[in-house]
């Protein structure tokens, strides 16, 4: 019975957890920043994360609810992976 409760978030907790593995490679791609002395980068990536997310969650919540916002996780990590890594 428990299990029904839970079920509908389902799909959005293994979309936080995908979003979590990615934020594990931009941690490695930011120490990695930091000790070339290359740690101005981050900072301008993760604003750049924060207005695409909050701009992203507005559009996906209220028409795709908790998957929306798990699939805006994703995208957002994945942009700062990139840009990161890029540098």
């Amino acid at each position: 019975m428990a299990e029904k409760r839970y079920a509908v978030g389902a799909d959005a907790a293994r979309l936080l957890v995908v979003g979590q593995g990615i934020h594990f490679f931009t941690i490695l791609a930011f120490t990695t920043l930091v000790a070339r002395r290359r740690n101005r980068l981050y900072p301008i990536a993760r604003l750049v994360r924060v207005v695409v997310n909050v701009a992203l969650n507005i559009v996906c919540i209220p028409d795709y609810s908790y998957v929306g916002s798990g699939w805006v996780t994703v995208i957002t990590e994945t942009i700062v992976l990139v840009s990161t890594a890029i540098a």
